[in-house]
């Protein structure tokens, strides 16, 4: 009986993954190969609002400290994580 029954679950699924496979897509899609803009032909109509020149005043430029302390090595640091995984 469970020789049977494994049989049958058997053709069953072996049934719908070949029926699912088996269905091929017929849609089918075409894209364009080459496509041109003319820029001369577009024309703009309007008038121009942002000015000819740009200038920017100089101003003082900070420097700020450094709050943190500049390390050259971590290696105790390094050691200490070391001696934790132990």
């Amino acid at each position: 009986m469970k020789k049977i029954f494994l049989f049958i679950t058997i053709v069953l699924i072996s049934g719908l993954f070949t029926s699912s496979f088996a269905k091929k897509s017929t849609k089918k899609y075409v894209y364009k190969k080459y496509e041109k803009f003319d820029f001369e032909e577009i024309k703009l109509q309007g008038e121009v609002a942002a000015p000819g020149d740009l200038s920017v005043m100089t101003r003082f430029q900070r420097r700020f400290r450094n709050r943190l302390p500049y390390r050259t090595s971590f290696n105790p640091e390094m050691r200490k994580s070391l001696k934790r995984i132990k």
